[in-house]
Formats: structure tokens, C-alpha cells, sequence
């Protein structure tokens, strides 16, 4: 995803993965990314690219503080220090999960963190035991690209 500007959709596709539209690729990004081996290899690659840049966190940090602090017009310097502040988590991300359509979300709200864990922990344990390859009408399409 790093490699792409971060575009999960396209992430999804590159994966081998198929989806009918952006929406329904998003969604499957975004299932992805809660998979704990998914999500450790993205921070490897992350880690990788970092270093390979030679660029570390205090030096972007550095750039945009210079950016925040100097002459340029205050877009700018107010885009800088958004960034600042989201690389050092002082901004919290609100997620609505109000959304009626959602049939998990009623499930989710009532349960502690440790099920919500253990959910999650079975639900990877079930899509690790689904053989690999696209579903297509039911029928299991075996591919290389995901192996």
C-alpha cells in the first residue's frame, strides 16, 4: 500500500484479490488490515522503505517544523502543523459507527475488549483454514499471486 500512495482499494486488487468496484475493494482492504500477520508484514515494509529512504520520523518531523515556522502562507504552515501533530498522535480519529446498516456493529458495542479479541482471533482462525484463491459463483479458483 506504501508503494501505491496508500490507496487500499488498489492495494486489494494488486493483491490478487478481485472486487467488483472501489467500494467493495476498500471494504476488503480494510478487513485486511486488522489480519495481525497483515498488518505486522506492512510494518516491516514500512520499516524497509525507511530505511532504505534514510529518512527517519525526527527528520519529517524536522522538515515540517521548518515548513510550520517559516514565511510560507498560512495554508501551509497550518498543514504542517496538522501533520506534526498527527505523527505524534495528538490527534484522535473519531469513527462513527452509527450507521443502522450495520448488523456487527450492535454486536461489537456490547462486548468487552478480551471477546472482542477472542472474535477476532476466531475469525482469523476461520479464514486461515479457507483454502486460498478467488471465489468465484461458490467455486474455489486456486492463484498464484496470493499463494
Amino acid at each position: 500500500m506504501a508503494s501505491n500512495g496508500g490507496n487500499g482499494a488498489q492495494a486489494y486488487r494488486d493483491s490478487g484479490y478481485s472486487a467488483p468496484n472501489d467500494h467493495t475493494a476498500a471494504n476488503g482492504a480494510s478487513r485486511l488490515l486488522v489480519n495481525v500477520g497483515i498488518a505486522t508484514a506492512i510494518a516491516r515494509k514500512t520499516d524497509h522503505l525507511q530505511t532504505q529512504t534514510d529518512i527517519s520520523r525526527a527528520d519529517v518531523i524536522a522538515g515540517l517544523t521548518t515548513i510550520a515556522q517559516s514565511d510560507e502562507p498560512a495554508s501551509a504552515r497550518v498543514s504542517a502543523w496538522g501533520k506534526i501533530a498527527d505523527i505524534l498522535g495528538l490527534v484522535t480519529r473519531k469513527v462513527d459507527i452509527s450507521d443502522k446498516r450495520n448488523p456487527v456493529r450492535d454486536q461489537l458495542a456490547g462486548m468487552t475488549l478480551d471477546a472482542v479479541l477472542a472474535l477476532m482471533a476466531r475469525w482469523e482462525n476461520e479464514l486461515d483454514a479457507l483454502p486460498s484463491g478467488n471465489v468465484i459463483d461458490g467455486d474455489v479458483i486456486e492463484s498464484d499471486v496470493r499463494g
